[in-house]
């Protein structure tokens, strides 16, 4: 039997779905209201919804009885729709909650993907791609700070949401850091080869290695310590006349 992997269609319409949910959960809200929440809390780290989307997922929860609507006025503002949770709505919450825990991490990367043929790109292009990613991580690491400092104050309700950023902020970092070898190794021509972000070794070192061996050096076998090298005297091409 084959298991067909779930589309990321799904992934992204159930993600959706938990947090409206749950942005509901903590209070009523319009849809302005919700969108704006996605946004301003950066949400859109691992939710990405047009305000179109997240209307057409408040009209799918409100025929599932996930969600009731109704009609409010405030001052001359025109009259908007405004949304709460439903008992059925707090079941499909913690069902969504338990099944985005239990997800399997996703390890598929573009940037993964470009780096298997890195080889075949261009050199100067590659290392402009990841010097702008580089900016757009050291951007985001701004906005991560700024996060946790200005929209979520240490408070019981922002406990978690706190947790979340900072799990962010952290794979920031480590994306910073593992960004600045490669560009390092990029700019310095080891492409492709082992460098002090941890693959095969140079293959230019690789052959200055055999050229030491081929040029007047041999290695001792008999050593116990490890190879190593000893001048031959005639400095030619190595002979065992003994």
């Amino acid at each position: 039997m084959t298991t067909r992997r779930r589309s990321g269609g799904s992934s992204r319409t159930s993600s959706t779905e938990l947090v409206i949910l749950g942005l509901l959960r903590r209070r009523p809200a319009h849809g302005y209201e919700l969108l704006r929440a996605v946004r301003v809390r950066h949400m859109s780290e691992y939710i990405r919804v047009a305000p179109s989307g997240l209307y057409k997922a408040l009209a799918r929860l409100e025929d599932q009885g996930c969600v009731t609507a109704r009609a409010e006025r405030e001052g001359s503002w025109p009259q908007r729709q405004t949304y709460s949770i439903t008992r059925r709505g707090e079941a499909r919450l913690q069902k969504l909650l338990l099944a985005h825990l239990r997800g399997n991490f996703d390890h598929s990367d573009a940037l993964s993907a470009a780096l298997t043929f890195g080889e075949l790109a261009p050199r100067l292009e590659l290392e402009r791609e990841l010097r702008r990613r580089r900016e757009m991580i050291v951007g985001s690491q701004q906005e991560a700070v700024r996060l946790l400092a200005d929209i979520l104050a240490p408070a019981e309700e922002t406990f978690f949401e706190r947790l979340r950023v900072t799990r962010w902020a952290e794979h920031l970092a480590a994306e910073l850091r593992w960004l600045d070898g490669a560009i390092a190794s990029v700019a310095a021509g080891m492409a492709g080869t082992e460098t002090a972000t941890g693959g095969p070794q140079p293959a230019n070192r690789r052959r200055l290695t055999r050229a030491a061996t081929i040029n007047g050096r041999r290695p001792r076998r008999s050593d116990s310590a490890g190879p190593r090298t000893e001048p031959d005297e005639g400095g030619g091409a190595d002979t065992d006349s003994d």
